[in-house]
């Protein structure tokens, strides 16, 4: 198993973490919207009324690799709107991705980005209060509630948990889930106190976090008692057999970690 603590070069992904993934076999049902000038892929129940929704925050690799939009779909199938948020748009830290596995140029690229201090500029530059809060709150929820939705809630995977939290602290949410949070690793590069936005959250948090994260964002860590501070209520879960990264670029041909993503996936629910 690979050391718990954050590697130098990448503050987001701890070391020996899931590589990139594109789920080559996957077509997706839904569509890319410009909403207010930002993509977004939405999936949105085919029958029914619809009256909640989930705003889905990538992972380091975009919503255009793993299982993002699969995962959206899945949501749309249960009744819930999706909107997973693009928020690299035409800037991705991965350019090409390969259709399945990682590639040589593929890791060179991302190990460019992390030496040259492009995570750490995109992070400073996607802060809540540099654009992401905007995009959120100014853009795609007003959108959705258009659409007749009452109930909103965030889900973030890796380097979208930070995203998912910030949602936590706004009454327009009722929950949150973040999967393998990297939001330390985030907070770090954008100067913010990570245990305080833990302690700002609102409203229930679902945590699946890996051996891979550290002890501070472990179940029973100082995040998690941040979080409960004021009686938010929490569910914070440890898997260990698993990678950091494996929700959407675990490889689903290993019998283990297919059953791991079901197995949260039903959780959440």
């Amino acid at each position: 198993m690979a050391s718990a603590d954050y590697h130098n070069l990448a503050d987001c992904c701890p070391q020996g973490a899931e590589p990139l993934r594109e789920m080559a076999d996957y077509k997706p049902k839904g569509d890319m919207v410009d909403i207010e000038g930002v993509e977004c892929y939405v999936s949105w129940p085919t029958e029914g009324e619809c009256k909640a929704a989930v705003i889905v925050f990538h992972d380091i690799f975009g919503i255009h690799s793993g299982r993002h939009k699969q995962f959206s779909d899945m949501l749309a199938a249960k009744g819930y709107g999706a909107v997973a948020i693009d928020f690299f748009g035409k800037n991705p830290l991965v350019s090409d991705p390969p259709q399945y596995g990682a590639s040589c140029c593929c890791f060179l690229s991302v190990l460019s980005s992390f030496c040259c201090g492009g995570l750490g500029r995109k992070q400073r530059e996607l802060s809540w209060e540099a654009s992401m809060g905007h995009i959120v709150l100014d853009c795609v929820v007003p959108w959705i509630k258009q659409k007749g939705v009452t109930k909103l809630a965030a889900a973030g995977f890796c380097f979208g948990a930070y995203g998912a939290m910030q949602c936590s602290r706004f009454s327009d949410f009722c929950c949150s889930a973040s999967f393998h949070p990297s939001t330390e690793g985030f907070c770090k590069n954008t100067g913010e106190d990570d245990l305080e936005l833990c302690r700002s959250v609102k409203v229930p948090q679902f945590v699946v976090a890996t051996s891979m994260e550290s002890a501070k964002w472990r179940p029973g860590g100082e995040a998690q008692g941040a979080c409960e501070e004021d009686g938010t209520k929490t569910t914070w879960l440890l898997e260990e057999t698993q990678k950091h990264g494996f929700m959407m670029r675990g490889d689903t041909s290993n019998a283990e970690t297919l059953e791991a993503i079901r197995k949260y996936m039903g959780e959440m629910f």
